[in-house]
């Protein structure tokens, strides 16, 4: 079991405390979900449309003055569960294991009573049967599920025989309507990317053969119809290329309550933004000469799935790619808080401690090691 926990926790999630936009108040401004679906009627996946859209439609607000009737409200978002091993079994029920029996990486049998004694960075709760593994992250509420003898496995099909988007994208809400529903709350899923995974296999001389050996169905979190960038907030359902669903990975949490309200005014101006982010860079000795802006987003900021993240507020994301990859490396994906409030800012410097603090007993070996940057990431 450990390998497939293993494999699931390489990513980054975030929760717990959500900066949303009332529709009513934006929506002169700023693209809902609708919006896009109206004006691209034709895609399957949104992508990063929504963040991008209203980047420009924020900076073009700013250049007519036009912010003084928005409305940003400040909300907490649930805690994970009160009791996790609980949660644990009712879960595994829902998605389908038969076992009852709670273990955690280390294959240790565990009862409720058990809990207590854990030690405080053991996260991951799970469960396991013949064919199925569930797992929980007890701080973050994170889960996921994967079959054992089937995820990433298998030798594929050439990529003429995959379906439409449109199939494996109804066979993952099919799913998902199933085994979701209760725990979205006021979020709502949109269809975000679909991915392809390649196998290539060749022997010596010989030109590859490439096969396509899972397809994986992302969709996103909108809140108030605007989107979630970052890492979390994300669903994934894995299938073969015939539509049976292997793996399904979630970082979802419903808002409690609203705790403050915001205006336009308290919002930051893009371009001071990616001034503060580019000075940031040069500071760190990069030379942004030789990299591109490639893309800008606008939108509430997820960290990684294993975060202990507590606030989520507005962010811009700044993605910058090298002109030589082989030279300067890996794309860069920054991030930066899009208001100027002074209290909310304290709040997300918490939260930034805390991640910080997180990372430094990942780097002792306390904690299973992320494979995203989290606080760097936007798909």
């Amino acid at each position: 079991m450990r390998r497939l926990w293993t494999r699931w926790l390489l990513a980054g999630l975030g929760t717990l405390q959500v900066l949303a936009l009332a529709a009513c108040d934006v929506a002169p401004v700023l693209e809902s979900v609708d919006d896009v679906r109206k004006r691209l009627p034709d895609k399957t996946f949104i992508g990063d449309e929504l963040g991008t859209s209203n980047f420009k439609r924020l900076q073009e607000a700013f250049a007519r003055g036009t912010l003084e009737q928005m409305q940003l409200h400040v909300y907490y978002l649930a805690e994970p569960a009160a009791d996790p091993a609980r949660h644990v079994h009712e879960r595994a029920e829902q998605l389908g294991l038969k076992s009852r029996t709670i273990v955690f990486p280390d294959g240790e049998n565990l009862t409720e009573k058990d809990l207590p004694r854990l030690p405080d960075e053991t996260a991951i709760l799970g469960i396991a049967d013949d064919k199925w593994e569930f797992a929980y992250d007890r701080f973050s509420g994170a889960e996921s599920v994967a079959d054992k003898e089937r995820f990433h496995a298998g030798d594929g099909v050439n990529p003429d025989k995959i379906d439409s988007e449109g199939f494996y994208l109804a066979e993952a809400q099919r799913y998902l309507k199933q085994r979701l529903e209760a725990t979205l709350g006021n979020a709502r899923l949109y269809p975000y990317k679909m991915r392809r995974y390649l196998n290539a296999v060749a022997k010596a001389g010989e030109k590859p053969r490439i096969t396509v050996s899972q397809v994986a169905i992302s969709l996103n979190t909108a809140i108030d119809g605007l989107p979630i960038i970052g890492s979390g907030g994300k669903v994934s359902v894995h299938m073969t290329p015939i539509g049976e669903v292997v793996a399904y990975e979630a970082s979802l949490r419903p808002v409690a309550e609203r705790v403050a309200t915001l205006t336009g005014k308290d919002l930051l101006e893009p371009r001071k933004a990616q001034a503060q982010i580019e000075a940031r860079l040069k500071e760190r000795g990069l030379d942004l000469t030789h990299y591109t802006l490639v893309r800008a987003e606008f939108g509430y900021y997820r960290r990684g799935r294993n975060s202990l993240q507590r606030v989520l507020a507005p962010y811009y994301a700044f993605v910058y790619e090298p002109q030589d990859g082989d030279r300067y490396g890996r794309k860069l994906v920054e991030l930066h808080p899009a208001i100027t409030d002074p209290k909310i800012l304290a709040m997300l410097g918490e939260e930034e401690q805390r991640e910080v603090d997180r990372k430094k007993r990942l780097m002792r070996g306390s904690e299973k090691p992320d494979v995203r940057q989290e606080g760097k990431a936007v798909q």
